[in-house]
């Protein structure tokens, strides 16, 4: 026997204390749901292959394409490597997007609101993976919720001076 029955139990113990401590993280995602982070990814390919030269710089587009597509193929290997090595990579792309987003250099309105609603949206994607779907619903619910409330308070107000 290599591994004792006690050590298994430890390195047990020592796996649900990092996770407790982790979880939710890039280093322990607690989602699962790869879909819309792959959907993002494509998307994104799309975008940069519409990006004008004049807009960015080949090469940086290339090279972001490059690691979107690394995101790709380590979400179509997700049993190999596991959901917290993609989450990594997805922050990475994120890093990488947004910097590009800040050298866009003929600053289209339509190229930037393309921009703008792709990188909101693998974030959000990013997000959905590493934090879980049931965090992501209840932060969405109780904003709709204040949402409502200031839209209420807003009426009253605007009914009474009106």
């Amino acid at each position: 026997m290599l591994v004792t029955q006690e050590t298994l139990d430890h390195l047990a113990s020592a796996a649900d204390l990092l996770e407790s401590a982790l979880g939710g993280t890039c280093s322990a995602p607690a989602g699962s749901n790869l879909e819309a982070l792959k959907e993002s990814c494509d998307t994104w390919l799309g975008l940069l292959e519409q990006t004008p030269d004049e807009e960015l710089a080949p090469s940086l587009r290339e090279e972001i394409a490059a690691q979107i597509r690394h995101l790709l193929w380590l979400i179509d290997h997700a049993p190999l490597f596991g959901t917290a090595r993609i989450s990594r990579e997805a922050t990475t792309v994120i890093g990488s997007i947004a910097q590009a987003s800040t050298v866009l250099s003929g600053q289209d309105p339509q190229t930037g609101g393309k921009w703008k609603r792709g990188f909101i949206a693998f974030v959000a994607a990013s997000t959905l993976l590493a934090t879980g779907a049931t965090q992501l619903q209840t932060a969405i619910e109780a904003g709709s919720g204040v949402v409502k409330e200031i839209t209420q308070v807003v009426e009253s107000v605007s009914g009474a001076t009106g």
